[in-house]
Formats: structure tokens, C-alpha cells, sequence
């Protein structure tokens, strides 16, 4: 089915964070004194925005001030690394390209923070992706709520049984589901080929997720 706008999930579906992602994570567990993890592990803890995944990566005895305070110190290291190492998975631009040479709008519905989400879009991929909504909890509730999505549809003017959604993780699943849209699971994202439970269909490359999206 030839869709009028595929919005997209950021972290491992679009972007390769996870390095900027583990540094400021250890950075955060280094400062407060608790044990770091590893790449594999902290890939794991991603896909619920950062609340989460501080929350994961802190010791389960830790009080919620403790929380608020490692997850205040990844803020800070995270807003002034989170460009060290991030880049585009290979073939994401010129899929992206190809779907605009179809007509095809493009969005981004991330659990990122809304305000690093805008500045990330338009410095990898320029106008490609002209709609992004970020979290900002004063607005709309983070993924799988379907609120991100319903916010990307009115301002795409598209209907969500013109839309579907693409992502790498369950969460995203979950998202698609509860805005009534369809789910490309993609397999080179933070989950590393697992089967991505609940997805309509999967893409293993972008090569082969832009001929889904193409083709009539």
C-alpha cells in the first residue's frame, strides 16, 4: 500500500544515538558513584524517554531524589554531547529522499526531548523531515500514548488510515497501534535484528523499508 505519510520514530530507527546515549548514561552513573553498564545493556533501557532510562540504569535502592539527581547530571552531559558520535544508519537520507520524490510526507514522533529532537532533524537530514514532535509533558503524554502521533497527522493534514508508523522498538508498536495506524518494525535499530513482537511488517534494511513504502 502506497501510504501519504510514514512518521517515524528518532533514537535507532533514524539515528544512531546509542553511543552518546552509554556515554552520558556512565557519565551519570560515574558522578553519583553506582556501577556503569555496557553498550548492550544500555540499548535495552532505551525506547521510554529519559526518566526511564535513568530510572533502568540506577540502582534499584536509590530514593527519588537520588533518581532526579543522575538523571539532572545525563541531562546536562547528554545537551552538550549528544552530537559527539550520533549519525544517520546508512541509506536513511536517501530514503527519505526517495520518499519525498513520491509525494510522501514525513514526520517524527519521538519520546526525545522535544527541543534536542528540533535541533537533531534539521542538522542530519535538513528539510526532509519538516514535522517533529518531541516530548514536552505541558503538551501531550510521551509514546505509546498516541498523542505524538494525533499532533503529526493534524499538522501533516493526512488521516492516520493514510499513515503508518515506523520503528524499531515494542514501545513504538504499542504507539502505532493506539493512534490506529499500521507498524514497520525495522531490524537495524537498538534491538539489533530481534523480531520486534506485534509489528505489522518488518524491514531489515532501508533499502527494502523505501520499496514498502513506495510501491504502489
Amino acid at each position: 500500500m502506497r501510504y501519504k505519510a510514514v512518521i517515524f520514530d528518532l533514537d535507532g530507527t533514524l539515528l544512531n544515538t546509542l553511543d552518546d546515549l552509554a556515554a552520558a548514561v556512565n557519565y551519570a552513573m560515574r558522578t553519583c558513584g553506582y556501577p556503569t553498564h555496557g553498550t548492550d545493556r544500555i540499548r535495552t533501557f532505551i525506547g521510554n524517554g529519559i526518566d526511564i532510562l535513568i530510572r533502568r540504569s540506577i540502582p534499584s535502592c536509590c530514593t527519588d531524589e537520588e533518581w532526579l539527581h543522575a538523571r539532572d547530571i545525563f541531562k546536562s552531559y547528554y545537551t552538550a554531547h549528544m552530537l559527539d558520535n550520533t549519525r544517520p544508519y546508512k541509506g536513511i537520507s536517501d530514503m527519505l529522499e526517495a520518499l519525498g520524490a513520491h509525494g510522501i510526507k514525513t514526520a517524527v514522533v519521538t519520546n526525545k526531548n522535544h527541543e534536542m529532537a528540533n535541533e537533531m532533524i534539521p542538522r542530519f537530514f535538513g528539510s526532509l523531515i519538516p514535522c517533529v514532535i518531541g516530548t514536552d509533558l505541558t503538551k501531550r503524554r510521551r509514546k505509546p500514548s498516541p498523542d505524538g502521533v494525533a499532533a503529526a497527522l493534524e499538522e501533516l493534514c493526512v488521516s492516520a488510515e493514510d499513515a503508518v508508523y515506523v520503528g524499531d522498538t515494542e514501545v513504538d508498536v504499542q504507539t502505532a497501534h493506539n493512534s490506529g495506524l499500521k507498524c514497520i518494525g525495522v531490524r537495524w535499530g537498538f534491538r539489533c535484528g530481534d523480531d520486534i513482537e506485534g509489528a505489522d511488517l518488518t524491514a531489515e534494511t532501508p533499502n527494502e523499508l523505501e520499496k514498502m513504502l513506495t510501491l504502489p
